[in-house]
């Protein structure tokens, strides 16, 4: 039988974006009297998380533990952790749409973030918790613009209240793309519906407030310092909130789709296809007046079904393109990189995996155009 460990630190949400880039960073720096576990639905979903984790022996060394926060009996309803004299849980499992309403978001977002800080709370005397959350809100005095940002303040304020000895600490970051050296993401959310968008659609505009600031970081970069506040509660350091955010390298809006157009007009190239004319920026009053003039007014080229995804996501990304409120940099061990050239491997790396996509969307679309 092994030894019991010193320390266990589990992760919730290690087969997310966050989750795996934090096990990437973290396990190859643990001593060996700090085991790792991590939170999965299934066998099945803890093999494909070992074999997509660059780290040939992880499945040997990551202890799994089952179980669905969204379907949890009930908050008291407690994981079965592995024994440890002390606990540190990273919770990173998250729904992250911006479109869904708060009671469809709630079970996961606030309940089972209780049901998993009750269950790190309760396997061990010494616990602590990092508690995942997003730069674009907080627990307390914050005017939500969305039930995600909502429900994770409503997450954090439910485990202050019901945990009150375990030791709570945030870290929060922004929306989070691809890797710095390479692109690579596992996950294509956030900014990557608005990608995919002007790069299969062609729309004719896109709204929001051109000098609106949005705050990008890289997820290699999020992954590090997150690896950092765990090594630094392992060791025992004061629990501290880390904001992991763009902060002064933040992009103004109408930069941001310059440089993703830029990415996808040179894919277009490389493909013998011809490049639209640049994206236009309305102003939210505007298109509010174009809305309510649909049944007379719906640009020819995008279809019914298409112009329909078009408003939603319209829609979603409000939020973000005419409010840029959000928390200002704290704790990191270094600032976030330029986002430019991180945007600009972020969108190369989007098209090579949705190459056949992309291709054949355009060419349709070529296609139709030169009949008309």
């Amino acid at each position: 039988m092994s030894p019991r460990p010193r320390q266990l630190v589990v992760i919730s949400g290690m087969s997310g974006v966050v989750g795996s880039g934090l096990t990437a960073e973290l396990l190859p720096r643990l001593s060996a009297d700090v085991a790792l576990a991590g939170l999965f639905r299934s066998p099945a979903s803890y093999a494909r998380a070992m074999a997509a984790l660059p780290i040939a022996d992880a499945a040997s060394r990551i202890l799994p533990v089952y179980g669905d926060l969204a379907k949890a009996g009930g908050p008291d309803d407690c994981l079965t952790l592995p024994a440890a004299d002390a606990t540190i849980g990273v919770h990173c499992a998250a729904d992250v749409a911006w479109d869904k309403t708060l009671p469809e978001v709630y079970d996961l977002n606030v309940a089972g973030s209780l049901r998993f800080a009750r269950s790190v709370a309760a396997n061990s005397p010494a616990a602590r918790l990092i508690y995942v959350s997003s730069a674009y809100t907080r627990a307390i005095d914050w005017t939500y613009r969305n039930a995600y940002e909502e429900s994770k303040a409503a997450g954090e304020r439910a485990i202050a209240d019901a945990c009150p000895t375990l030791d709570l600490t945030t870290f929060s970051c922004s929306l989070v793309i691809g890797d710095s050296r390479s692109g690579a993401i596992g996950r294509f959310h956030g900014l990557y519906p608005l990608i995919k968008l002007i790069a299969t659609m062609g729309p004719p505009f896109l709204v929001g407030r051109p000098d609106c600031l949005i705050d990008l970081v890289p997820i290699d970069w999020v992954a590090r310092e997150l690896a950092e506040q765990t090594l630094r509660l392992i060791d025992g350091d004061v629990a501290a909130p880390v904001v992991a955010a763009a902060g002064l390298r933040r992009i103004e809006l109408r930069r941001m789709i310059a440089l993703i157009e830029e990415r996808i007009n040179r894919f277009r190239l490389a493909h013998g296809l011809p490049c639209p004319a640049p994206l236009t920026l309305l102003p939210f009053r505007r298109w509010a007046f174009l809305r309510r003039s649909l049944e007379k007014w719906r640009p020819p080229e995008l279809p019914v079904q298409d112009f329909r995804y078009f408003e939603r996501l319209l829609d979603v990304y409000k939020s973000y393109t005419e409010d840029d409120k959000i928390l200002p940099p704290e704790r990191t061990q270094s600032p976030a990189p330029e986002m430019e050239p991180v945007l600009l491997r972020s969108v190369d790396y989007w098209l090579e995996q949705n190459a056949t996509l992309v291709l054949s969307k355009l060419r349709r679309a070529t296609k139709s155009a030169s009949l008309v």
